[in-house]
């Protein structure tokens, strides 16, 4: 479990003092699993992957009500509001995680059981926040002029990078998680059939289905402005992702800007 962060910890105290109280807070619940997703259900659970997003977001107290993140379920990930009878609910499928570990499975995560585990939880991570800022952009009817899907993607990465030692690195790996699978949804969309090809029939592949590969698609897009804030948070640590993405000198700097500019932004609504 990794720590919540002595900034993270300072500012709520700050929150603390000067926010009224919401009465919501976030809980965890585990549908039971199949014999096939058993083994995601412990790693869920053991990783305490959801304990830290709840206790990030319980902690900043930003819920008017209480959200439940449920796992396990059928449908999502998604958030679905309160209905008569039951709380808002996080939807968290056994099933999306086991896809995750298959995505980077096929995409070289392969030197450790520990890698692999490593960069699916921190892709469930950044998904449970993204989830979650839709539950709090709901409830707290905060305007997401710009498109809710962007704003919530941006508050994830802001709350992992402000909230662990090593946030950034966590949102990287979601990120490189979307952009993994732009590429292959681009080549499922090429194939008439739909079948995603082996290895060695991508090497043959008609001219045609290989440029559909250098198509932009919304993962491409959420890879590309996640990378962008993860490099505005430290532009030292995180030179390489300038180099990843071709950011030209302006746009280097327009990150470092966009950080600063979103997670001010989004902490003084927190604190309303």
């Amino acid at each position: 479990m990794r720590p919540v962060t002595r900034t993270l910890l300072l500012l709520t105290l700050l929150l603390a003092l000067h926010s009224p109280a919401h009465a919501g807070t976030v809980t965890l619940a585990y549908e039971p699993a199949s014999r096939e997703d058993v083994h995601i259900a412990e790693m869920l659970i053991e990783s305490h992957v959801g304990d830290d997003a709840a206790r990030v977001i319980n902690v900043l107290n930003c819920l008017p009500r209480n959200v439940v993140i449920r796992f396990g379920t059928e449908e999502g990930p998604q958030y679905a509001p309160a209905m008569k009878g039951r709380p808002a609910e996080i939807h968290f499928p056994y099933t999306f995680v086991a896809e995750l570990q298959r995505i980077f499975t096929r995409n070289g995560y392969t030197d450790s059981p520990q890698t692999l585990e490593r960069a699916t939880l921190d892709a469930v991570q950044h998904t449970l926040f993204h989830e979650l800022g839709h539950a709090i952009i709901s409830m707290r009817g905060i305007p997401t002029d710009g498109g809710e899907e962007d704003a919530v993607d941006s508050l994830a990465t802001i709350l992992l990078i402000e909230s662990f030692e090593n946030g950034g690195d966590i949102a990287l790996n979601a990120a490189d998680a979307f952009s993994y699978l732009a590429s292959e949804e681009e080549l499922e969309s090429a194939i008439p059939d739909g079948t995603m090809p082996s290895d060695d029939d991508r090497a043959t592949m008609q001219p045609n289905i290989a440029a559909a590969l250098d198509e932009h698609s919304l993962n491409v897009h959420r890879y590309e402005a996640i990378a962008c804030l993860i490099y505005g948070s430290n532009p030292e640590r995180y030179s390489f992702i300038a180099e990843d993405i071709q950011l030209s000198p302006q746009d280097a700097a327009n990150c470092v800007d966009n950080y600063t500019r979103q997670s001010e932004y989004w902490f003084s609504l927190l604190q309303h």
